[in-house]
């Protein structure tokens, strides 16, 4: 039996390739690479969720025609969950993009040299519907934070299907550990890297998880 594939979506895009250039690069302002992080994080979500929104049609009877008006379901479409300062950033938007989602922000911390998770996030995770999509959004793709995220959500969950991660940069070392291990989990990705390519992206870069990865 041949082994599953690990599903990867990374933007060739000439804008997207800007984008993360400037963020990784160039040495610009804190507000310019916010907006940048911004921009891409929309993308990012657009093509995560354009696939698994599912609109309705309301047919309305008029006097010469059929008019059909396409509306937004009822119920909840997406979990969204971020780290606090990426929620921060993005959080506001994000109901443009995808309506009916619920966002919840983790904080991840290290305990005695081992990754911790907030036991706020916990639970609240239990009370979330199982059937829904839950997207994972991260700035970089880290293999021991996202160990930690994807094992305290399966828990809560139908199917690791459900799952899909959303990163800005993710490393080759961080995409082969997915593939051996949750081959079934989707990624949308801006941008991928070496391991060794890390240590010359721009420090504001770092600064979010400078305790947290090794």
């Amino acid at each position: 039996m041949s082994k599953k594939i690990l599903s990867i979506y990374s933007s060739s895009h000439p804008l997207i390739q800007i984008w993360v250039s400037h963020i990784c690069y160039t040495q610009i302002l804190d507000y310019e690479i916010i907006k940048v992080i911004t921009n891409i994080s929309h993308w990012l979500l657009f093509e995560t969720t354009r696939k698994s929104i599912f609109i309705s049609n309301l047919y309305i009877k008029q006097f010469h025609c059929t008019a059909k008006i396409k509306l937004f379901p009822r119920t909840l479409s997406h979990i969204i969950i971020s780290d606090f300062q990426l929620m921060h950033i993005i959080g506001k938007d994000i109901l443009l993009l995808v309506p009916k989602c619920t966002l919840h922000s983790v904080h991840i911390y290290k305990y005695n040299n081992q990754l911790e998770i907030n036991t706020m996030f916990q639970k609240t995770f239990k009370s979330i519907s199982l059937d829904n999509p839950v997207i994972i959004f991260e700035q970089y793709l880290d293999i021991n934070r996202i160990i930690l995220l994807i094992d305290s959500i399966i828990k809560y969950i139908k199917s690791i299907k459900q799952i899909k991660i959303c990163c800005i940069i993710s490393s080759t070392d961080a995409l082969q550990f997915i593939n051996q291990n949750y081959s079934d989990i989707k990624i949308y990705t801006a941008k991928i890297i070496n391991n060794d390519e890390y240590k010359y992206i721009n420090p504001f870069w770092k600064v979010i998880y400078k305790d947290q990865i090794n």
